[in-house]
C-alpha cells in the first residue's frame, strides 16, 4: 500500500493515479515508496532475529540453572550424614530449580515469542503452535 503525496490517502501499490484527488504519481514519488517498503521489510527482520536472539539467551540461562540444580542434588546425597550441610545443599538445590522455572516464565523463556503459547515439550527450533522459527 503507499500514501498518496497530496491527500495521504492510502492507496493500492499498482495505482500510478490517486481515485480520490486525481494526483499522478511521478517516479520518484513510485521509486521512494519502494525504497521505504524494503526498509521498514528489512528493520522488521532485524527486530526479529534481535527478539530471538534475546529468547534464546533466555533459554539458556533457564537450561543453565536447572540442569545446575542436578549435580548439586547428587551432592546432597554424599552428605546425608551431617544434616546442616545436607539441608543448605538441599536448599540450594531447590533455590535453583524453582528459580529457573520462575525465571523461565518471568522472562518469557518459556513462551514462544511470536505467538505467545507456552513451549512445553517443543521439538526442534520451531514453535508448535504457529511454525515459526524460535532459535
Amino acid at each position: 500500500m503507499q500514501k498518496c503525496p497530496r491527500c495521504n490517502e492510502i492507496i493500492g501499490d499498482e495505482l500510478t493515479v490517486c481515485p480520490i484527488c486525481r494526483t499522478e504519481f511521478t517516479e520518484e514519488h513510485i521509486k521512494k515508496m519502494k525504497a521505504e517498503k524494503e526498509s521498514a521489510k528489512v528493520q522488521a527482520l532485524i527486530r526479529e532475529k534481535m527478539m530471538i536472539q534475546d529468547f534464546t539467551k533466555k533459554r539458556y540461562i533457564m537450561g543453565g540453572m536447572l540442569i545446575a540444580s542436578l549435580p548439586v542434588a547428587f551432592l546432597s546425597l554424599f552428605t546425608l550424614g551431617h544434616p546442616i550441610v545436607s539441608w543448605i545443599i538441599f536448599g540450594l538445590f531447590i533455590l535453583l530449580l524453582i528459580g529457573g522455572i520462575i525465571f523461565g516464565a518471568v522472562s518469557g523463556a518459556m513462551f514462544c515469542p511470536h505467538c505467545g503459547r507456552i513451549l512445553f515439550r517443543n521439538y526442534g527450533p520451531h514453535c508448535a503452535g504457529c511454525g515459526k522459527r524460535i532459535g
